[in-house]
């Protein structure tokens, strides 16, 4: 995920479970989605750090700068 205006990005890492896929943004320790599918795993981890954003505020990020959290979801 990439916030053009800040030029940062998370790195998201999926895994693959027999059952199904779980993603999770590296440094957002509880921030986790999941899904069937790889796309629904990342569809589900992309809403998961837009509520933790909400929720907390961009100081909760561990990138710095990242004030306009809905560009870091387009």
């Amino acid at each position: 995920m990439k916030n053009a205006r800040h030029d940062v990005e998370f790195k998201i890492v999926v895994e693959k479970h027999p059952d199904a896929y779980v993603a999770h943004p590296l440094g957002m320790g509880i921030v986790i989605g999941q899904g069937e599918t790889y796309e629904a795993a990342v569809s589900d981890v992309k809403s998961a750090i837009q509520c933790h954003l909400e929720s907390f505020g961009p100081e909760s990020s561990p990138i710095p700068d990242a004030p306009d959290y809905r560009r870091l979801l387009s």
